[in-house]
């Protein structure tokens, strides 16, 4: 059983920042979860630099205006009768963030995927990218596609995976989530080489024989990640992963998007890796499982008394 005790959500007060908090509400809701809204300020985009540079010092007057602008921009929050607190820390907004989820040690990021700023790539690179690589915690990132979050409960949590290291781990948050809010699990993979095997063709090469006996190897690797007695389905499909992972997501009723923030040892999700693309584009939320991150915390067992029966 998961615990979310302490969801962490960085807003810059722009309406994807809102729908970031529904989401968060959603989630505080099913897990009794404590809201932690974060503004970080003042910043501005260096013109020289990829990164951010503060401008000046928050004037207490500010500071104070800040503080009335976060527990106006709560009151949702605590409209549903949750515990939020609200912060304000100056700086870079990235690092801050983290240092924030590090020194706190929050279950959960809950963040839009672009700012005020406008240029979506940017943004995206310079603050939401930053936290994905570098977050203690996994990170539910919400984009401007994505539907609403009235509740918690997914219809279906499609899992995509790559074989990495950290593949393992993705699943079984999945397989988590799934248990919890009933919904349908998909692990999915999908193959890249469309074409043939490598190098030249053989003579009476079956093309058709070929592609099925490679998604039955894929389809008994994804059968290995299941968790016991989990009745996860597995899925197969063949071009562009982050291509085929979108679709998916708009084909079906997929509710949340599960996936590591790493692939293979050349993959980056600062330079156009499948999860940034998910990431830009998902219509439903999509939690990232970043590689040095720890899992969703799990609920101790009860413990067994020798010799009390119920």
């Amino acid at each position: 059983m998961i615990t979310i005790n302490r969801i962490l959500c960085p807003t810059d007060f722009s309406e994807l920042s809102r729908s970031a908090l529904r989401h968060a509400v959603a989630l505080a809701r099913w897990y009794e979860s404590e809201i932690t809204l974060l503004y970080v300020a003042p910043a501005a985009i260096a013109a020289a630099e990829v990164s951010y540079v503060p401008t000046a010092w928050v004037s207490p007057e500010t500071r104070e205006k800040l503080r009335r602008d976060l527990h106006a921009f709560a009151e949702a929050a605590r409209a549903e009768g949750l515990p939020v607190r609200v912060d304000i820390a100056e700086g870079n907004p990235a690092l801050e963030i983290l240092d924030t989820a590090r020194s706190e040690a929050f279950d959960l990021i809950v963040m839009g995927t672009h700012g005020r700023h406008g240029l979506e790539s940017w943004v995206l690179g310079s603050v939401t990218e930053a936290v994905l690589r570098s977050s203690p915690c996994p990170v539910l990132t919400v984009a401007p596609r994505t539907r609403p979050a009235p509740t918690a409960r997914f219809d279906t949590i499609l899992c995509p995976v790559d074989f990495s290291p950290t593949s393992a781990v993705t699943a079984h948050e999945a397989s988590l989530l799934a248990a919890e809010t009933e919904a349908r699990l998909v692990l999915f993979h999908v193959i890249e080489r469309v074409g043939g095997p490598p190098g030249p063709v053989p003579a009476g090469f079956d093309r058709k024989a070929y592609r099925a006996e490679a998604e039955d190897n894929v389809r008994r690797r994804l059968r290995r990640l299941r968790a016991p007695g989990s009745d996860a389905e597995e899925a197969v499909a063949w071009g562009w992963p982050d291509r085929e992972i979108l679709r998916v997501a708009r084909e079906q009723p997929i509710g949340l998007i599960v996936m590591g923030a790493h692939g293979g040892p050349m993959d980056s999700i600062l330079f156009g890796s499948t999860a940034h693309k998910v990431v830009r584009r998902a219509s439903c939320p999509v939690l990232v499982v970043p590689a040095r991150a720890h899992a969703l915390p799990e609920a101790d067992p009860e413990p067994v008394v020798a010799g009390v029966e119920e």
